[in-house]
């Protein structure tokens, strides 16, 4: 610290710059926790592709349901790719395992979307692949451990 004028205490450049850099850190690593939407946990990256019969499958509601935490949903597009979001649009799912289930997307989806018990009560539309895959037993299961994925293939097979 050097005087400036009488009374006054400044501070060399190099010195302000580095108390300036400690207060972001610090600021940084207390709101980037807590800047998370109220209620909400850690997410990894869930994103992938939909296919049955080597075809992609567009319009299909993707929800992907861990053994414990918020379920998570997307929605495919023409070439059946879909980003899951839990929290927030496009955030991800809570990390480890999910049980995923499938369902066209529409107005009717949105309305029961709360109550998955509700969808076996409503009129069944034609499922473009098999209907084992839209229980909430469903088989196909996916394991983002910690890390998560942007690069899942979720591919659909006649039988069982």
């Amino acid at each position: 610290m050097t005087a400036a004028r009488s009374g006054e205490v400044s501070l060399a450049g190099g010195m302000r710059d580095r108390i300036s850099l400690w207060l972001v850190v610090a600021a940084t690593s207390v709101c980037v926790p807590a800047c998370r939407p109220p209620g909400s946990a850690p997410t990894v990256p869930a994103a992938g592709r939909l296919t049955y019969q080597g075809k992609p499958l567009a319009d299909i509601d993707v929800v992907f349901t861990p053994s414990q935490g918020r379920r998570g949903t997307g929605t495919t597009d023409a070439e059946g790719r879909f980003r899951i979001s839990t929290f927030a649009k496009g955030d991800g799912a809570v990390p480890g395992q999910h049980r995923v289930t499938l369902w066209p997307a529409g107005p009717l989806v949105n309305q029961i979307d709360e109550n998955p018990a509700a969808r076996s009560q409503a009129a069944a539309p034609k499922l473009p692949f098999p209907a084992r895959y839209s229980s909430p037993d469903s088989d196909l299961v996916v394991d983002l451990g910690d890390k998560g994925s942007r690069a899942l293939e979720l591919t659909l097979e006649d039988g069982k």
